[in-house]
């Protein structure tokens, strides 16, 4: 696969239309980049090592794509989903939003209001009143 860049600069968006042809291949597979904005090389280079692609320079750039970005997903888990909380959180999950992708491997938390069942007192609170400038204050349950 070629991708001609004319005149667009690596940094007015290029990057985006390498990003997506290299999207198009499998992993393995090689695609040609020309163009003729000012150093090519220099940007295609640290672009390809940041992303994970090997990279080769003969008067125009070959890029093999590499598995840097579907690597890193291998084995990975949803936070729950956009529906609602789940009853009982993995630590692994830390602070992820509902349904963002939590890699594999992730460390686990430890959090003294994972489990809600048993610390339900510790998660309930009731502001109370306060003035205009006056910062919320809350309480525990009794």
């Amino acid at each position: 696969m070629q991708v001609d860049l004319d005149d667009l600069g690596f940094e007015e968006g290029g990057h985006l239309l390498v990003k997506r042809a290299l999207r198009r291949i499998p992993t393995g597979e090689e695609i040609t980049v020309t163009g003729s904005a000012p150093e090519p090389e220099l940007h295609l280079r640290a672009w390809c090592r940041a992303e994970g692609h090997p990279f080769r320079w003969d008067g125009h750039a070959t890029i093999v794509r590499g598995g840097a970005e579907t690597g890193r997903w291998v084995g990975s888990e949803r936070a729950g989903s956009a529906e609602g909380a789940v009853e009982h959180a993995p630590r692994k999950w830390g602070v992820a939003a509902r349904g963002a992708g939590v890699e594999a491997g992730a460390p686990e938390f430890e959090f003294s209001l994972v489990d809600t069942r048993r610390n339900s007192s510790l998660a309930w609170s009731t502001r109370l009143k306060c003035g205009p400038t006056t910062p919320p204050v809350f309480t525990r349950r009794p």
